[in-house]
């Protein structure tokens, strides 16, 4: 839940932010909007994949996870 709310609300939602509306630079509009929720959902994706990967080598921690 964690790693949703930072890479959605703290990495996603502000980059498509500056970049929609142009707080940086030229405004990209509705593209810059998908590109910081492309950006949010990337990151997602990268930090549970770094979790899984952690995860998946230490089998009793699975097994106590997944009794949770």
């Amino acid at each position: 839940m964690f790693i949703a709310l930072v890479s959605y609300w703290v990495i996603g939602l502000p980059t498509g932010c500056v970049l929609g509306f142009g707080w940086l630079g030229e405004p990209m509009g509705v593209y810059g909007f998908w590109i910081g929720l492309a950006a949010g959902v990337g990151s997602a994706a990268l930090a549970l994949g770094v979790r899984l990967w952690r995860l998946s080598g230490d089998v009793a921690r699975i097994r106590a996870l997944s009794q949770a």
